[in-house]
């Protein structure tokens, strides 16, 4: 299986991983802050949906746009709504993400090599950019599970 074929089945593959993480989940219990301070489960939920629009502009400029120059993506905590049902959120992210794929799945493999310049001035490729999107999506996976663990 190719590299570009694992990316995609990994960002295809997480509404489904959020979707069991939080099944049967009160909004109060997802809402629920863990002991050490970090995000709530449903804050790490409303960041991947907020993220997901703000990434897929990205990734559209890399597509159209001769090296561009891509700032970082900083948390918008105020898009955080710990007071929404699981299930909303995740129907937002789900839209997002099918979106999102539904570009991916579109570029020709020379387009998985166009380049672009990260907020340090280090060399990127779309490929890579995609491989930082599904690590995101691992990292805030993990966070969840912590969460709910109350750790």
């Amino acid at each position: 299986m190719s590299t570009r074929a694992v990316l995609l089945k990994s960002l295809g593959s997480t509404s489904g991983d959020l979707r069991r993480l939080v099944k049967g989940r009160s909004v109060a219990a997802l809402a629920q802050r863990p002991q050490n301070g970090n995000w709530s489960a449903a804050e790490c939920l409303s960041h991947l949906h907020d993220i997901e629009g703000r990434y897929l502009e990205r990734l559209r400029r890399v597509a159209s746009e001769e090296n561009p120059f891509l700032p970082g993506i900083h948390p918008d905590e105020s898009a955080h709504n710990a007071l929404e049902s699981a299930d909303a959120i995740l129907a937002g992210f789900e839209s997002a993400r099918r979106t999102t794929l539904e570009f991916l799945e579109a570029l020709t493999p020379g387009d998985w090599q166009r380049p672009a310049v990260r907020k340090d001035g280090s060399p990127a490729t779309m490929r890579s950019l995609v491989q930082l999107l599904a690590h995101h999506d691992i990292e805030h996976t993990e966070q969840i599970v912590k969460a709910l663990a109350g750790d």
